[in-house]
């Protein structure tokens, strides 16, 4: 008891002199609330047991479970119309190979699933570049922010790294805004500023097509004159880093990947890809990229797919991977880049098929069991692994934001399609790969 009172304690003494400000009590009790339990909780061991499942919903319960991608927003479009009451309903899972028929994500799951943190990412299809890309990316940002104030019991706002700590400790999952694909903001720096004040924290330069600006690895051809970041795209790197915007590299090219982690000054992630060594597909991570990461202090994601997990035995094959596969990238990329620089990223609700026993998010204690079972980490490297280690990206685009000034990084006097002053002699993507899926 005495251990506790004195965690208490160290926890407010830091906050009593800020308390007089008006206006912030508030806010400041919150983070004392925050900041007491957070200590109480992981002041002490998770308590021994030898069953692996137990064991890991113990870990789960104690530690935030972080999915940095799936495309609930799209989801919620297709085939409830924006109707995000849908969201309270156990629905039916979705089939394999199918993208609008049933949901690997839904309140129930998600409970089921014992998750912190899941990143809802505005997906915007690049054939709507020329079209209507701007409002489908605000329409589904909406759809996110609607479907959380609906659900304020279970679901929870994550503006600041803070704020998944904070909602976790409340029993709730804290929601990150992202967008994915650049098309959303129109080639341009004030819609990316747009996106921010909504509560984007995280963006996806690229996808299956190339922007003017950057190149995707699955674009062909590519786009003239452009096989990386042009200065403009490296403008929008350098903006989403004074706003505190999370860079995420999936569908990027190697050469934008390159380009971006020259030029940012925070860490960037790969929301939801593997390791291009063990699956041979362009959308995953080559070695001589991860050998980058970790003087980056960023993170590759581990993401669910079945073709980025083993090359598909036969077209449209699906239902030949499991739990297994994703462990083994797991493993390859903590060998490569150490165990602060790796994570997971579902993908669910954006792709067509995922390993069996990982068959929705209500069955995600499932990846934490088998990582147990190798014996191969320690609890605090699983609670870096599940959550941990991208709070910690988070944190320091935060951290690197607040240093930077309040000055906007302007786009207006460059180009958007030029490519001088940048790497562009590398072609878009110089590995070979198959590829057989729309996402």
């Amino acid at each position: 008891m005495w251990k506790a009172a004195v965690i208490v304690l160290l926890a407010v003494v830091p906050f009593v002199p800020s308390l007089e400000f008006a206006g912030r009590t508030e806010k400041l009790w919150s983070e004392v609330q925050w900041r007491t339990t957070r200590q109480l909780a992981t002041s002490f061991p998770v308590p021994e047991t030898t069953d692996p499942e137990k064991r890991a919903r113990l870990l789960m319960s104690k530690f935030p479970f972080v999915d940095a991608h799936s495309d609930v927003p799209m989801q919620l479009r297709l085939q409830f119309n924006g109707n995000v009451h849908k969201m309270a309903e156990n629905g039916p899972v979705k089939t394999q190979g199918t993208y609008i028929d049933g949901v690997h994500v839904d309140l129930h799951k998600l409970k089921e699933g014992r998750m912190g943190m899941q990143v809802w990412a505005a997906w915007v299809p690049p054939e709507t570049a020329d079209l209507d890309a701007v409002s489908l990316g605000m329409q589904q940002v909406e759809i996110t922010r609607a479907a959380i104030e609906a659900h304020p019991s279970v679901l929870h706002l994550a503006l600041t790294a803070h704020d998944v700590d904070a909602a976790f400790y409340q029993g709730k999952v804290g929601i990150m805004v992202g967008v994915e694909g650049g098309y959303a903001i129109g080639n341009n720096l004030e819609l990316l500023r747009v996106y921010y004040r909504l509560g984007v924290r995280i963006f996806t330069l690229t996808h299956s097509k190339s922007l003017p600006w950057a190149s995707a690895c699955t674009d062909s051809p590519w786009t003239p004159g452009v096989a990386g970041m042009t200065p403009f795209g490296r403008r929008v790197v350098a903006e989403c880093n004074r706003l505190g915007i999370v860079i995420d590299l999936s569908h990027a090219s190697v050469a934008s990947m390159h380009d971006t982690l020259s030029a940012s000054k925070a860490p960037v992630v790969w929301s939801h890809s593997n390791a291009m060594a063990l699956c041979n597909d362009a959308r995953n991570v080559p070695d001589d990229i991860l050998a980058r990461v970790r003087d980056n202090g960023g993170m590759v994601m581990v993401t669910l797919p079945e073709r980025f997990l083993v090359l598909a035995p036969s077209v449209g094959a699906m239902n030949y991977t499991t739990v297994d596969d994703v462990v083994r990238h797991i493993n390859y990329l903590v060998e490569q880049v150490g165990v602060d620089y790796v994570g997971f990223g579902s993908d669910y609700d954006g792709c067509t098929s995922v390993p069996h026993g990982l068959d929705h998010a209500g069955l995600l204690p499932n990846l934490v069991t088998a990582l147990i079972r190798t014996g191969r980490y320690t609890d605090a490297d699983l609670a870096k692994i599940t959550g941990g280690n991208f709070l910690r990206v988070w944190r320091e685009v935060e951290r690197i934001s607040q240093s930077w000034g309040t000055a906007p990084v302007f786009g207006n006097d460059v180009s958007v399609y030029s490519s001088a002053d940048s790497n562009m002699e590398a072609p878009a993507c110089h590995y070979q790969w198959q590829s057989n899926g729309m996402k």
